[in-house]
C-alpha cells in the first residue's frame, strides 16, 4: 500500500515487537498457536504441529511483502520468549488490529504487552491516511474488557461474521469496537496517559 509503511520495530523496555521471522515458529507454536486457550476463540485452528506454525509464518511474510497485512512477535525482553503476535491489516482508510496473547502460567506479561499495543496505535493514529481503527472478537470471550479500556468504543455485533473451527462452527459472532478520527478517545484515555507515563 502506496501510503501505509509501517515500522518493522516497536520497543520498550520491556519487549521488543518486530516482523515476525520464520525462527520464531518453535516458539509460536509453543506459547500460542498449540495452545487450546489461546485459540479457542480465534478463526484459526490450533496447530498441531510445528509445520502448520511454520506455513503461517511464510504466509505472514507474503501478507508483509505484499502490503496485505502486517504481524510483528512481541518478545518479552526477561525470558527473551515470543508471547504475543500484533496484526494490522490496512484497507483506508480503515485499519483493522488484532491481538493473540499467551496465556500459560509465567508467560503472560498483560501491562507490557499493552505498552506495545500502545505504540502501534499512537503510529496509526498519526496517520493522515488512517480514520477509523476497529478490532473484533469474539462475542463469548472477555477481551473486550481490555479493548475498551484502550479507549475503543463499542460500535455493534456482527453475526456469522468468522469461523470458529475450535469451537466447530462454520461461523461466529463477534463485537466489533472502533477507534475514529479525531482519536480523541485513545489520545484522552486513561489507561494510555498511566502506560505511557511508567517506565
Amino acid at each position: 500500500m502506496k501510503f501505509f509503511h509501517p515500522p518493522e520495530h516497536f520497543e520498550t523496555n520491556k519487549m521488543l515487537a518486530r516482523r515476525l521471522q520464520i525462527t520464531d515458529a518453535p516458539e509460536v507454536f509453543q506459547y500460542l498457536l498449540s495452545d487450546p486457550q489461546v485459540t479457542w476463540h480465534l478463526p484459526l485452528a490450533t496447530h498441531l504441529c510445528l509445520e502448520e506454525t511454520r506455513a503461517y509464518i511464510n504466509l505472514c511474510e507474503l501478507g508483509w511483502r505484499a502490503g496485505l497485512f502486517y504481524v510483528w512477535g512481541l518478545i518479552d525482553k526477561t525470558s527473551g520468549h515470543v508471547i504475543a503476535l500484533v496484526e494490522i491489516r490496512a484497507h483506508l482508510p480503515r485499519v483493522e488490529i488484532g491481538l493473540i496473547t499467551a496465556h500459560q502460567q509465567g508467560v503472560k506479561r498483560r501491562r507490557a504487552v499493552a505498552l506495545i499495543l500502545a505504540q502501534v496505535l499512537d503510529w496509526l493514529t498519526a496517520q493522515p491516511a488512517v480514520y477509523r481503527i476497529y478490532s473484533c472478537c469474539d462475542a463469548q470471550s472477555d477481551a473486550a474488557h481490555a479493548i475498551e479500556h484502550l479507549g475503543f468504543h463499542y460500535e455493534t455485533q456482527l453475526v456469522g461474521w468468522e469461523a470458529r473451527p475450535n469451537q466447530h462452527k462454520a461461523a461466529g459472532t463477534v463485537n466489533s469496537y472502533v477507534l475514529l478520527r479525531p482519536f480523541d478517545s485513545w489520545v484522552n484515555s486513561v489507561l494510555r496517559t498511566q502506560l505511557l507515563k511508567k517506565p
